[in-house]
């Protein structure tokens, strides 16, 4: 019986990282938990989303085109922490795939968790 090996590539890196919405004092915040990345508008919840989404993805390219990656992560307030597993508790997620990475230093790009809290 001869047995047949296969080789399986290594899959790329995808980089994961959550992003906790919630609305203060008028203004909708969102804030990226790994990266300690927070960002404000007035315009909406998907907005505000959209764009620290955005500013991840930058802040990422520039740690990783500057070798810069000892400094990418700063955990946030435990606080916000707490607030991300009432949100995951009570179903408030959407996960979005974003592929502006591609061709980059992580090939297959972010995986970010978009939750409502």
């Amino acid at each position: 019986m001869s047995e047949s090996t296969t080789h399986m590539k290594a899959s790329p890196p995808t980089l994961r990282l959550d992003i906790v919405v919630y609305e203060e004092d008028g203004q909708y915040v969102a804030h990226c938990v790994q990266l300690d990345l927070v960002h404000c508008s007035a315009e909406s919840m998907d907005a505000v989303y959209d764009e620290l989404r955005e500013i991840c993805c930058e802040h990422v390219l520039y740690a990783f085109e500057n070798d810069k990656l000892d400094s990418l992560f700063r955990p946030a307030n435990p606080a916000l922490f707490l607030k991300m597993l009432r949100a995951r508790n009570e179903g408030m997620i959407n996960v979005c795939f974003d592929a502006n990475i591609k061709d980059g230093p992580i090939s297959s790009g972010i995986e970010f968790q978009y939750l409502v809290a």
